[in-house]
């Protein structure tokens, strides 16, 4: 099966990263811990467990800027390409986010 090589214009995307720095709340890592029944305390600056920082670090776009599939523009870290984000399908998020905008809401 050959590789596919991607577009000179996705070029410029490849090997770059994001660094973006925050210290998430007392009271949103406590409100976390109690969504999800974990009893320990986070005091601030400890570390949370794994899997944490997508919800508590996130990017934040108005709800008019998101796509399809809920995710902001892409285009500025990640490359303009037109592949679905798969999860957010699976899971009907997109048809959510759908229905929200025809409601206006």
């Amino acid at each position: 099966m050959p590789s596919e090589t991607p577009s000179p214009d996705l070029h410029q995307w490849v090997g770059r990263t994001q660094i973006e720095r925050d210290t998430p709340s007392a009271l949103r890592v406590a409100e976390l811990a109690a969504t999800l029944d974990d009893p320990q305390s986070y005091p601030p600056g400890s570390a949370v467990p794994p899997g944490w920082h997508w919800i508590l670090f996130h990017p934040v776009a108005p709800t008019a800027t998101l796509g399809p599939d809920g995710h902001p523009p892409r285009g500025g870290f990640l490359p303009p390409v037109t592949l679905l984000r798969i999860p957010a399908k699976l899971n009907g998020i997109s048809d959510d986010v759908e229905r929200c905008r025809k409601r206006g809401a």
